[in-house]
């Protein structure tokens, strides 16, 4: 989920601690006992047993788990006594933010039903642990899930057959999806989905992405729609604002449809993953054509034109580094220099190159709030780099942008120690890649000559 700092590692399945118990009342007379974060192993074990779901469903159920019960944990001072069905549903809606990183969880409807099928779960698993009572609100939340877990019908071949013929979008891409209904039912017939509520998921699944390649492709040929390459682009489009979750039960179910209709593109057993070419860094005159566009006046967004071309051409930061910082995070380095405080995997500070210091000064001047972003949207700095673009270059991309940054220090000598901890960590790869575009041709003597000072 976009905003949630939970680990998705599996946690330790082991029970929790039992020395730290007690028994209290919460609001309708419920009563709970426990650590929040004492019971969350034990939570996360029965989460796992869940019978009916892939792996790739499990691990987000996992994940979102992780997040609720460090929310509950946070709103009812690690105590299920204090826990109510509110602040289940606050999170539900999305209405927190990261502690960590600031950042907010995903605001579509697809997120908020996400989340809530969790919490219903959570929920359920927390009252036959014995952690809250079977006659609290909380218990009340999982009674649907249970009265559904339990009724045979779901999985009642007929009953999937019929909701594969029946089904249809109920939104607005009803009347676009309508002539492809025909190509995602024959599929989710060969595929067998194993339940009718996971064949209402394929379908829809398998409805968004036939609109997508229709109109990106230009076809809904198996071979094109099902090929692992596009369902990578498909899955992970960022201008789609979906879930970390969700993009993960998207790659789930077109893998399973495309072993089904596609088989010779979906070879069994794991496949070899080369290594990722990195993107090549832009010319110092595409540099200058990317500033100017985000200076330019009279255009929309301006504040957020010349930040993200600041922080990732001038600073390196990828889209959501750079969409969740503001003028706070701006700090004052020796020279007049400016650099940005990242907090990701470990907080850094990274210096902003010179030629793009008048860019964040003027954002930070432009910015009326505490982020350089108005909008909550994980694909904001995606759109915005669409709006950046550049005759003959196109729009901005991010990729390449980081790649510059990089490149840039390795021609100024920055030591690679430092530019490892500056940009965040840099592979081997990566860096080997780097080098191929800011080498300079060198015989075996003049390269060794320069290598003396050692």
């Amino acid at each position: 989920m976009t905003g949630i700092a939970a680990d998705r590692a599996r946690g330790n399945a082991s029970a929790p601690e039992t020395a730290d118990v007690q028994t209290g009342d919460v609001c309708g007379g419920v009563a709970a006992r426990g650590s929040i974060r004492a019971s969350t192993s034990l939570i996360l074990a029965r989460l796992r047993e869940a019978e009916g779901l892939s792996p790739a469903t499990v691990s987000n159920l996992v994940w979102l788990a992780k997040s609720l019960l460090e929310y509950l944990a946070r709103a009812a001072d690690d105590r299920w006594a204090n826990a109510t069905r509110e602040m289940i549903d606050a999170w539900c809606v999305g209405a927190w933010a990261d502690p960590v990183t600031g950042r907010r969880p995903g605001q579509s409807s697809l997120s908020r039903k996400q989340r809530r099928w969790a919490a219903r779960r959570v929920a359920g698993a927390a009252v036959a642990a014995g952690l809250i009572s079977a006659d609290s609100a909380m218990a009340g939340f999982a009674d649907t899930l249970q009265r559904r877990r339990a009724s045979a019908g779901d999985r009642d071949p007929g009953s999937v057959a019929l909701t594969i013929e029946l089904w249809c979008p109920s939104d607005e891409r009803s009347r676009a999806a309508t002539p492809l209904l025909a190509v995602a039912r024959e599929w989710a017939t060969r595929a067998g989905p194993p339940t009718a509520s996971s064949a209402v998921t394929w379908l829809r699944v398998m409805t968004d992405a036939l609109l997508w390649s229709e109109a990106e492709l230009g076809t809904t040929d198996p071979d094109y729609v099902l090929h692992p390459h596009n369902v990578e682009t498909f899955a992970m489009d960022p201008a789609r604002g979906w879930s970390d979750g969700w993009r993960a039960q998207v790659r789930s179910v077109l893998r399973r449809v495309g072993r089904a209709v596609c088989p010779e593109l979906w070879p069994d057993g794991p496949q070899r993953i080369g290594a990722r070419d990195a993107a090549a860094p832009y010319s110092a005159v595409d540099e200058f054509l990317f500033r100017e566009s985000a200076a330019m006046a009279g255009r929309r967004l301006r504040c957020e034109r010349l930040w993200l071309t600041a922080a990732t051409l001038g600073a390196g930061l990828r889209g959501a580094e750079s969409h969740s910082r503001g003028p706070a995070d701006l700090v004052s380095l020796d020279g007049g220099r400016l650099g940005i405080t990242v907090h990701r995997d470990r907080p850094r500070v990274v210096p902003v190159r010179a030629a793009y210091t008048d860019l964040v000064l003027e954002a930070s001047e432009l910015c009326g709030g505490d982020r350089f972003f108005d909008s909550d949207s994980p694909a904001a700095a995606s759109n915005v780099a669409t709006r950046l673009a550049v005759p003959g270059l196109g729009r901005l991309e991010l990729h390449r942008a980081r790649a510059t940054f990089v490149c840039a220090h390795i021609r100024a000598g920055t030591p690679l120690d430092v530019l490892n901890e500056i940009a965040g960590p840099i592979t081997g790869s990566y860096l080997q890649q780097m080098l191929s575009h800011c080498a300079d041709p060198a015989d075996a003597v003049d390269a060794a000559n320069r290598g003396l000072a050692a």
